[in-house]
């Protein structure tokens, strides 16, 4: 065997040990990949089963740490890790939601009458899977909108705190448009991913025990699983109405009426009130642009497009309004207390000195002290941020 020969001979020897050596760093790192895997699918499926075993003990806490934060003393330097905590636990409810929704589709099939409180979760959201995903990003929207202007106004100068705001509204109201065309809403009442709300507390414990394999036959008192004396002892007046027949009664049927889209009036007028809902944001912040924060053109416009958009949609839809419709025009309603808290209607009206004195003297009473301490701060931190008086939300 010649010299050339040996070195060959060498060079693939070590050739087959370096290809051993990496297909060996390769099984490490695959095998650390599906161990990282598995612990968070593990992980995942431990909180999934507890929301679903603790759903209203879930919705509780969510509720009590928003009031908490709701009612944190603002400052400045603060305002960032603030918001950016009551995102978080905007994020964890939206995950709630989403697992109690797909529970809910998964297994709806135990509850042969879906009560009233859970249909916007079990029935099939208008315009598809599509629009649920856009409705998904609506609501990540509302929940970084806020923290991502606070950011902008600390960080940056107002003319990119504007742009951001102005850019999100243009994405929120270009969602809103194509879900009214995707869905063919006459009043858009879809906006958002729906919420669980009273949900929960409409069927009955153990609809949510991920353990319990077997459906429930609740429609029948002589079923041979042994939790149904539990469920059907436990129930509350809500969850005993699910113990009802599996053919259709006027329960079920006036209780689905409710979320039917409505057959309007006067088609034309719900839907000019709709788009003026949806561009009235946009409509607005130009007239900002145009007129100054400061002028009463912009605010004067934007209470105009709201009420007329309300009356429209209400003299539009008529009487056959759903539950839902009157609800969601309802609450547009509501949100028109917002333009007492913007500009220049607080700067002039509310921050006069005449009411700051009223204020102040009011604060003297040491009962009131401490809650008109509280409001007052919490009322001129809503002031100052567009997004907590915006009314574009759901």
């Amino acid at each position: 065997m010649n010299r050339e020969q040996v070195q060959k001979e060498a060079m693939n020897g070590n050739n087959h040990i370096n290809t051993n050596h990496n297909n060996n760093n390769n099984n490490n790192n695959n095998k650390g990949g599906n161990v990282a895997s598995n612990l968070l699918s593990k992980v995942y499926k431990s909180y999934e089963s507890l929301v679903l075993q603790n759903p209203a003990y879930v919705t509780y806490y969510e509720s009590v740490i928003r009031a908490m934060l709701m009612f944190t003393p603002s400052v400045r330097d603060s305002e960032i890790s603030t918001e950016a905590v009551y995102m978080s636990t905007g994020f964890i409810s939206l995950l709630n939601d989403i697992i109690i929704k797909n529970y809910f589709v998964k297994h709806q099939k135990k509850l042969p009458f879906i009560p009233p409180d859970a249909q916007h979760l079990v029935l099939s959201t208008p315009g598809g899977t599509l629009s649920t995903t856009i409705q998904l990003f609506q609501s990540l929207i509302q929940n970084t909108q806020l923290f991502i202007e606070i950011i902008c106004s600390q960080k940056f100068s107002p003319r990119v705190r504007w742009r951001a705001v102005f850019l999100i509204e243009l994405v929120k109201a270009f969602l809103k448009i194509f879900l009214l065309l995707r869905t063919r809403e006459t009043i858009l009442v879809h906006q958002k991913f729906p919420e669980r709300e009273n949900a929960i507390s409409s069927v009955p414990p153990l609809f949510f025990d991920p353990l319990h394999s077997q459906p429930l036959d609740l429609a029948s008192p002589s079923s041979s699983d042994s939790n149904y004396s539990l469920v059907s002892e436990n129930a509350t007046k809500k969850s005993q109405q699910v113990l009802l027949p599996k053919r259709e009664t006027i329960l079920t049927a006036a209780s689905r009426k409710r979320y039917r889209s409505s057959v309007p009036k006067d088609l034309m007028l719900v839907q000019a009130g709709e788009y003026m809902s949806v561009m009235r944001p946009l409509i607005c912040l130009l007239a900002m642009y145009v007129f100054g924060r400061r002028s009463w053109f912009p605010w004067l416009l934007g209470v105009g497009i709201d009420g007329m958009a309300n009356v429209c949609s209400r003299a539009g839809a008529g009487e056959k309004m759903n539950g839902m419709e009157r609800a969601e025009l309802d609450r547009r309603r509501m949100t028109m207390v917002y333009y007492l808290l913007k500009s220049p209607f607080f700067d002039t009206v509310i921050l006069h000195q005449s009411v700051l004195k009223v204020i102040e003297s009011l604060k003297g009473i040491p009962l009131l002290r401490i809650p008109l301490s509280l409001c007052w701060e919490m009322i001129l931190s809503y002031s100052r941020f567009y997004f907590y008086t915006c009314g574009s939300d759901s």
